[in-house]
């Protein structure tokens, strides 16, 4: 007799809290999937709240102004390499957040746009970096440093997920 009434509250209360958990989930994850070769992996799982921003997160961000209209309603997803504080120097040709160094892309011996200048990532900004050597980001001034209250979603890589080509062939959808 003691034991239903046990079970019934055990039943409501573990409803209760995947109800919220569910919710809060469905409110602030979302799923992001990688549509260039700027970073390693296929997609990223990623959340809107809290917006804790750390070195190597993955953040969504609006597109900067450089992209005009052409990326209009997409993020752009880059992984963090600069926090304020840290310091942008230029070796070799190449845009460093130490310790790491980030070539840019050359055309006919030179950078295809100007560097990022050197100095302190004032507070309130980040550096944002894709892994591959033509990836578009703060490694150019035209793309700059990204003030961190337009970060959009910050998350984490999801190993193993299909590439989103293959998804939508599968969906029947791939052109």
């Amino acid at each position: 007799m003691i034991l239903r009434p046990i079970l019934r509250w055990g039943f409501v209360t573990t409803g209760s809290v995947v109800a919220i958990l569910g919710y809060l989930g469905l409110a602030n994850l979302q799923l992001t999937l990688n549509g260039s070769d700027s970073l390693p992996d296929t997609a990223y799982v990623q959340w809107r709240w809290p917006d804790t921003i750390w070195k190597g997160a993955i953040v969504a961000v609006p597109p900067p102004a450089v992209f005009g209209d052409r990326l209009s309603g997409a993020s752009v997803v880059k992984r963090v390499a600069g926090l304020p504080g840290d310091v942008i120097q230029h070796n070799d040709g190449k845009v460093c957040v130490l310790p790491e160094c980030f070539a840019p892309e050359m055309r006919e011996g030179k950078p295809f746009a100007p560097l990022l200048q050197e100095g302190v990532i004032p507070e309130g900004r980040i550096a944002i970096f894709g892994d591959a050597p033509d990836s578009f980001d703060s490694r150019y001034a035209s793309f700059g440093l990204i003030p961190m209250d337009q970060v959009e979603a910050v998350g984490v890589a999801l190993d193993g997920f299909p590439h989103w080509t293959r998804i939508a062939a599968w969906l029947g959808t791939a052109r």
